[in-house]
């Protein structure tokens, strides 16, 4: 006889299903795999290297425009870089620093969040005034006193918007085991005498996943924006290492006469920012129950 498939199987094909259908998600998905394969191949694919400097080349148009060549296909900058080796270079510092930021606040965050929603107590009440003294302070001016002090810096800013972003991770986990806590399954866990950590590892931790996942992507997108921010005031990656932010910040003094240099930059931003929302919102629809509820 053939074996039944299990129910892990059907869930997810139901999801996968739900998500090909929608085509936002799927067209934000492929944008979101070929900034991502661009910054992974971007020694392979990228066709100068980025810091070569050529003054006789300077803000030379893009290559559709009277005066533009295949050697330089978006134009140069102000100093004669290639623009698409550095936006392909500079993919690498947006999605690193998006993946990774999010990775540390969203550890942070479930791990506080759990403990918090499960144990309550004084445990409970310490992490939510640390969460409250966190949202006092504003986003961009907590990151940026904290770069004051310890100076910028690729790693610096990956822990600093890691660090900086585990709040709305916890209360939205706290929430979630606050609900879950009164659930029967987790009441009958504990009646056969599951110790607490078996409880939440077992079954609390797997039905906060998807609210954590779908938050991550969205979170992404903001994080690229903030690091775009931060290297466009030049408090970011330090030079020459090539970022969107920054291309943007040197190019807007050529707007006149070289609308490429910043224009380009920008809609890189726009475009990645936009697909990977895109795709959350997919995510979003298809792994929420409740929204599939609702629709009928």
């Amino acid at each position: 006889m053939p074996r039944p498939e299990s129910t892990e199987h059907l869930i997810g094909s139901r999801v996968l299903r739900k998500l090909l259908s929608h085509r936002a998600a799927v067209l934000g998905a492929a944008i979101t795999v070929v900034v991502l394969l661009a910054s992974v191949l971007a020694p392979w694919v990228a066709p100068k290297n980025p810091f070569d400097l050529d003054p006789a080349r300077r803000l030379l148009p893009p290559v559709w425009m009277e005066g533009g060549t295949w050697t330089y296909p978006l134009g140069t900058d102000h100093v004669g870089r290639d623009i698409l080796s550095r936006l392909i270079y500079g993919s690498r510092i947006s999605m690193l620093v998006g993946l990774s930021a999010v990775t540390i606040s969203a550890t942070i965050g479930v791990l506080l969040g759990l403990i918090s929603g499960f144990y309550g107590g004084p445990i409970e009440r310490m992490i939510l005034w640390l969460a409250d003294v966190q949202i006092a302070f504003p986003f961009y001016l907590l990151v940026i006193s904290i770069i004051a002090v310890v100076g910028t810096g690729f790693g610096t800013i990956i822990v600093v918007f890691g660090v900086a972003g585990w709040v709305i991770y916890a209360r939205l986990v706290r929430g979630t085991v606050l609900s879950l806590r009164s659930r029967e399954f987790v009441e009958a866990a504990e009646a056969l005498g599951a110790s607490s950590l078996r409880v939440v590892v077992r079954h609390v931790l797997p039905n906060v996943v998807t609210p954590v996942i779908i938050l991550a992507t969205l979170r992404v997108a903001s994080v690229i924006v903030w690091e775009s921010g931060l290297s466009f005031l030049g408090l970011s990656v330090p030079p020459p290492t090539p970022t969107w932010g920054r291309m943007l910040s040197d190019g807007r003094a050529y707007l006149a006469n070289a609308w490429w240099t910043a224009t380009f930059p920008g809609l890189a931003i726009m475009v990645t920012v936009l697909g990977v929302n895109m795709l959350g919102d997919g995510l979003r629809d298809a792994l929420d129950p409740r929204l599939e509820l609702r629709g009928k």
